[in-house]
């Protein structure tokens, strides 16, 4: 897969999961929302955040490391998108359940740096 499908499936698919996050927003009342229709409310939100933050990053990437490969941009933009995700919709079901406070955010943002790190150094040792 080139670059160029790359970002173009991404965009896609990113466009089509924040209409459907807006149709759910605008759809369902939230007091009446049940398991099902917050799951939907989440994942769409998710797949849209993964994605634009993907998108946005690998474009970064390739315009300030020209010289680096266009795999290795698109997959630590991917994997970066996934945990800046897991932390903002982390956030939100916390903030749903009365459970926000600093310290929950501040181990959430430290169990996405650990995250990060491992998979940091898992990388450099296989390369090495």
């Amino acid at each position: 897969m080139t670059y160029r499908i790359y970002l173009t499936l991404m965009s896609t698919i990113t466009l089509i999961a924040f209409l459907a996050w807006i149709v759910v927003l605008f759809n369902i009342d939230p007091q009446d929302a049940g398991l099902f229709s917050s799951s939907i409310f989440y994942s769409s939100l998710s797949i849209a955040s993964i994605g634009t933050i993907s998108v946005i990053g690998t474009m970064i990437r390739m315009w300030i490391h020209s010289d680096e490969l266009p795999v290795r941009s698109v997959l630590r933009s991917l994997r970066q998108s996934i945990w800046l995700t897991l932390l903002l919709i982390g956030s939100l079901i916390l903030l749903a359940h009365n459970l926000y406070h600093w310290w929950s955010v501040i181990l959430l943002i430290l169990f996405c740096s650990s995250l990060e790190l491992a998979c940091m150094s898992y990388g450099r040792e296989r390369s090495a």
